[in-house]
């Protein structure tokens, strides 16, 4: 179980501190107390909340490299990406990687 504080969660919904304070109290919303006294919210709860589902959530892994004679950094940082993934048991994993050089505004008018 994942526990967030009052600013997260004030985030997640877009609103206030005060508001996720007025929430909690009318029952709308559950926070448990830490010794310090500070509201810890259920990250899954507030997910659920919100309707975002664990199963459609990806985990995007994307690596890019300016020049097709940087393939090999291209390589490393897919493997350090997916090294971090696993690691961290991320789940619904996409992979994206491109070769491809910035965008040049010289020529725009």
């Amino acid at each position: 179980m994942t526990w967030i504080s009052i600013g997260k969660v004030a985030e997640f919904f877009g609103v206030t501190t005060q508001s996720i304070r007025d929430w909690t109290k009318q029952g709308r919303l559950e926070a448990i107390r830490t010794l310090g006294g500070h509201r810890r919210y259920n990250l899954e709860g507030i997910e659920k909340k919100l309707g975002i589902e664990n199963e459609n959530k990806k985990t995007i892994l994307y690596s890019r490299v300016s020049a097709h004679d940087q393939k090999e950094d291209l390589v490393r940082q897919k493997q350090e990406l997916k090294n971090y993934s696993e690691k961290h048991k991320t789940s619904n994993v996409v992979e994206i990687s491109e070769i491809g050089s910035g965008l040049n505004y010289e020529n725009e008018v």
